[in-house]
């Protein structure tokens, strides 16, 4: 009667495993010779019932012929669950893997949790993989976001500028403290600017020339701001964004030039 008992507990307890999501494999955790496979393991394995008795676990699970290279029972300490996502080249899957020791039957084993998170790898792989493109092209272009505070009278400066140039965090007592970064003859558009966003202005562009101190060239820079009001229609904040067209700016007067060149030898060239 007991033996009948402890069989009945075993397949209670295996029809539990079987209707678990993951794939649950159990092992020897000496020999490797496979001691369980749930329902979803041996479907996706192709086998019957007990198409994995007396196999070994890297052979029933991995198609290999030893021991996995990175095998990791050697690491797993008792009564610790060792995880590990692991993704593998020939099938191009990712699996979250999972296991701790445990007892089988008797028997020293050691069971694995394995799920495949493929499709949520390589949306965050190709997220990532987008966040760095984004970045190359922020740095490359020099594009910033500037946050003017209406009330308090602040501009918050993009972290791209100030690790670049010699620019503070936040100016205050705007637009009266930024202008000396500005070539004398678009400070006027400068102040205009301000105005413009201070008067309730939706959107407002403007191309400046920034002079950020001796030895560095100037810079010219698009800056478009685009202003928030409250319920009331009074603005509030404006955030502005900023990009380098120095080398665009060199380009179109290179041209500029030559095509007065041009034109001074020959009125005809047109």
């Amino acid at each position: 009667m007991e033996t009948k008992g402890k069989s009945n507990e075993s397949d209670i307890f295996q029809q539990i495993l079987d209707r678990s999501t993951s794939l649950i494999y159990i092992s020897d955790r000496h020999t490797h010779e496979m001691l369980y496979a749930n329902k979803p393991a041996r479907q996706l394995n192709g086998g019957g019932d007990e198409d994995y008795s007396g196999r070994k676990c890297y052979e029933y699970i991995r198609g290999e012929k030893c021991p996995c290279s990175w095998c990791f029972l050697d690491r797993v300490k008792p009564g610790e669950l060792y995880q590990e996502k692991r993704y593998f080249p020939k099938s191009d899957t990712y699996n979250q893997i999972s296991g701790e020791y445990i007892t089988w039957h008797g028997r020293d084993a050691f069971v694995q949790y394995v799920d495949d998170i493929t499709r949520t790898q390589k949306l965050q792989n190709n997220l990532q993989e987008s966040r760095r493109m984004y970045r190359l092209a922020v740095e490359g272009a020099e594009l910033g976001v500037w946050k003017y505070d209406i009330a308090a009278n602040t501009v918050t400066c993009p972290a791209i500028y100030c690790a670049r140039y010699p620019l503070p965090a936040e100016f205050e007592n705007v637009p009266e403290s930024v202008l000396g970064y500005f070539v004398p003859e678009d400070r006027p558009k400068v102040r205009e600017m301000f105005e413009e966003i201070n008067a309730g202005r939706q959107t407002v562009t403007k191309e400046l020339w920034l002079n950020m101190g001796p030895g560095i060239p100037l810079i010219c820079c698009k800056v478009t701001f685009s202003t928030v009001t409250d319920d009331d229609g009074k603005p509030v904040k404006a955030y502005g964004v900023s990009q380098n067209i120095t080398a665009q700016k060199a380009e179109s007067r290179k041209y500029e030039r030559s095509l007065g060149e041009l034109l001074a030898l020959n009125p005809q060239a047109l």
